[in-house]
């Protein structure tokens, strides 16, 4: 019962977590393309 309530949760922070860290590496590699 526990991990089908707590998986989807840890999913969606990965997502989260990934999103994140994607949009703030293409955000530091455009600035580092076109000082």
């Amino acid at each position: 019962m526990q991990f089908h309530v707590v998986e989807p949760v840890n999913i969606k922070l990965w997502l989260i977590t990934i999103t994140i860290l994607a949009a703030g590496v293409a955000i530091l590699w455009d600035d580092f393309k076109n000082p």
